[in-house]
This record gives structure tokens, sequence and C-alpha cells, in this order.
């Protein structure tokens, strides 16, 4: 795949390191974003990690709608205008400040309303939030600069940050609770916000003279980026938003099961993430305007060995689940077994759709994916309502296969019906 992937780059010794550098990089904060976990697992209830869980939860699902699918889209516009795409960012700058305007009213009305939150502890760990939302845009401008080393970084950066401190908590004390959690994700936070601040701040006040070239409006840019934004919001809904719901609906307790388990299955969803998201993104949108017998090669491989790979890593979740579970997190979470094990027929779902939403995510298509990933959030948030109230956890961990497997259906047949009227046409 590599050979295919970077053929008219083998050459270029450094875009090939970056490429590992961004791969083990993102491997290493997926490990340590596991390991993070383990630290909250092991001293934090059962009902108290199901509480921090389902807040963080909350928190990723408003953090795209910071940028408004901007940092995806630059990466399109840069792909399809070169540097000339510059005159985008001034523009970009004035949607992001009132996205965070709006947010933070948003964030205080909703810990304000809740009577089931402390407002001041909310608004402290909603600086979570923000920190993602740093590092989005970080990632992104490393993407456009081709800077592999500073993308692998970033990538690395929020997960180690938050790790070292709560390690170095429980090591030095021996009292660890929820508000101690919530304290250290927002010292971690602000951590990331002052080592992205600056790279940003410059990257975002770039500004570009281009002759016959006028500025894009606001509007212009709203329409383009959107998009990029439904897409996200969408798939987080789907994918996050189970953890929350069985949170509201049934207990912090089977939150907390839940979690546990859906953590340990999104650690496998980093391999077609990276490969997809943070190494090929640029490539794919090259590819689907200037190289469409390319990026059909790159389906076509990428989607078996995605397939291969995700049926290795199901049969491993499946078969060495109780193993997994007790060891990592104890016999206090035994009822997370049969969790994980439904879970697990996930992952080979969601790696092929991984392929396949790639292409989906070039030129025009991004409309189609659009409509799959919002009618998947909204069968899954359905769905959810319904089995969470009879099966808990278990209902969540159902609905969640299912929705993958709609997924993967129906992006295949968009994809079949795509790549099978070029080639009639060629």
């Amino acid at each position: 795949m590599m050979n295919l992937i970077f053929k008219k780059y083998l050459n270029n010794k450094s875009v090939l390191q970056g490429t590992f550098m961004i791969l083990v990089c993102s491997l290493g904060a997926a490990l340590i974003a596991f390991l993070t976990n383990i630290v909250l697992v092991r001293n934090l209830s059962v009902g108290e990690y199901g509480v921090i869980s389902s807040q963080i939860t909350l928190l990723n699902l408003l953090s795209p709608c910071l940028a408004l699918g901007l940092s995806t889209y630059w990466l399109k516009l840069f792909a399809k205008e070169g540097n000339s795409a510059y005159r985008w960012i001034e523009p970009s700058k004035k949607i992001i400040e009132a996205n965070i305007i709006i947010s933070i009213i948003f964030l205080m009305m909703y810990a304000y309303f809740n009577k089931h939150v402390d407002f001041l502890k909310f608004m402290l760990l909603s600086t979570y939030c923000y920190a993602l939302f740093s590092i989005e845009i970080s990632v992104a401008r490393s993407q456009i600069s081709q800077n592999y080393k500073a993308q692998a970084l970033f990538q690395l950066l929020p997960h180690l940050v938050r790790f070292v401190l709560f390690y170095i908590y429980v090591i030095c004390f021996n009292e660890f609770n929820l508000e101690h959690a919530i304290y250290l994700y927002a010292l971690s936070s602000l951590i990331i916000l002052l080592f992205s601040y600056r790279g940003n701040k410059n990257f975002l006040n770039y500004k570009v003279k281009i002759e016959n070239e006028a500025v894009e409006k606001n509007k212009e840019l709203i329409k383009g980026s959107i998009i990029f934004w439904l897409a996200g919001l969408f798939y987080l809904t789907y994918v996050q938003s189970s953890i929350y719901i069985v949170n509201l609906m049934s207990t912090s307790v089977q939150a907390g099961l839940y979690s546990a388990a859906f953590v340990l299955i999104m650690s496998t969803y980093i391999l077609p993430s990276v490969i997809y998201q943070k190494i090929l993104t640029p490539f794919l949108h090259r590819w689907a305007y200037h190289d469409e017998k390319k990026l059909r090669l790159n389906f076509k491989i990428g989607s078996l060995i995605m397939l291969f790979l995700g049926i290795i890593l199901f049969l491993f979740f499946y078969i060495f689940s109780e193993i997994i579970i007790y060891k990592f997190y104890g016999d206090t979470y035994k009822s997370a077994v049969v969790l994980l094990k439904i879970l697990s027929l996930a992952i080979p779902l969601r790696f092929v759709s991984s392929s396949m939403g790639s292409v989906l995510s070039t030129r025009e298509f991004m409309k189609i994916k659009v409509i799959i990933l919002a009618v998947a959030a909204l069968l899954n948030i359905i769905c959810n309502l319904i089995f969470i109230k009879y099966y808990a956890a278990m209902g969540a961990a159902i609905v969640m296969v299912l929705t993958e497997l709609f997924v993967l259906i129906s992006m295949w047949f968009f994809c079949y019906k795509f790549f099978h009227m070029k080639s009639k046409a060629i």
C-alpha cells in the first residue's frame, strides 16, 4: 500500500520520514489516551467515571462547531488552489472568533440551567473543548505546510500532557476523585492552548496579496466549509452520543461500563483515522481532481486491507474480551465484557467504511457522505432512545453495531455506483 500511496514521493526522504513519524505518534497517542483512561477507571468509581465520560462526550460534540469544518475545508482548497488559497484564511478568522463567543454563551447557559451540573467545574472542564479545537487548527496548518514533524507532535501532545499530569498527581497524592480529574483536565487544556497559541495566531493572521483575486466573502466560506462541519458533527453524534444518552436515560454506572468498553474499541479506530484523515487526506483531494485512476486503485486496495485488519482486531477483542476487561479494569467492570464483545463487531465495519468514506470526502461527494452520516445519526439516536430504555448499555452497544452496518452499506452503494459509472464512461 505504501508503494501505491507514495509512488511519486519515494525520492522525498523527508516526506516518508514525516509520514512514519505521524503514524508512530498517532499510535502512541492512542496508547497514552488509553493509559490515561486506565488511571481514571482505577481511581474513580464506575458512577464517577460515567459522569465525566458523558460530559467529555458533550464537549467532543461541541468542538467541531468552533471551526465549522474550516480546517478540513482548507485542505481541499489548498489541494485545489495551492498558495492562492491563503486568501481564505482572513475571513476564516472572523468566523472562528464568532463561533468561540457563541460556544462560550451556550456552555454557560447549559451549566447554569442544568441542575445536575456544577457551573464552575463544568466551565473549567469545557477548556478541554477549546484545546481540541486549537489542536485541530494546528494539525491543519501543519498538513497545509507539509510539516509532518509538527503534525505528529500536535497529535501526540494533548494526550501526553494529560497523561503526565494525571500520573504525577496519582503518584504524589493518595486522594483522587471526580473533582481532581476535572481540575487536571482543565490544567492540561490550558497548557495545550498556550503551546499552540502563537503558531495558530500567526497562521490566522497571515495575509497574502493575490492579483486579480478578491478575498472571499464570509458567506461563501461558510457555504463551502459547513458541509465538512456537518460531516464531523453527525459522525460524532452517532459515535459518541450513546454515552451521554445512557447516562441520561439509565444510570451513570451503566454509562461508565459502556464507556470502558467503548474506549477499547475506539483505540483501534485510530489506525484508519491516521491513514485516511492525517496522512492521505491531501493526496486524496489531489487525486480526486487530477488522477481518478489512482483514487480508484487506492479505494480498492485500501478497502481490502482495512477489511483484513478489521477482522483480525475483531477476533482479538471478541476472543480475549474477558481477559482484557479483567486485566485493565478489574472485577468492578466485569459487566463490560459482553459490551466489548458486541462492540467488537463494529471494528471491521468501521475500518472498511473509513476507506469508502475517504472517497466521499473529495470533490462534491461530501454532500452524499453528509446525508449518509445525518441519517445514521438520526437512526442512532432514535434506536438508542428505544433500546437503552429496555437494555441499558447493552442496547447502546447493539445500536452502535447496527449504525456502523448501515453506514458501510450506504457508502459501499454510492462508491460502487460512482466507480462503476466512471469505468463505463472510460
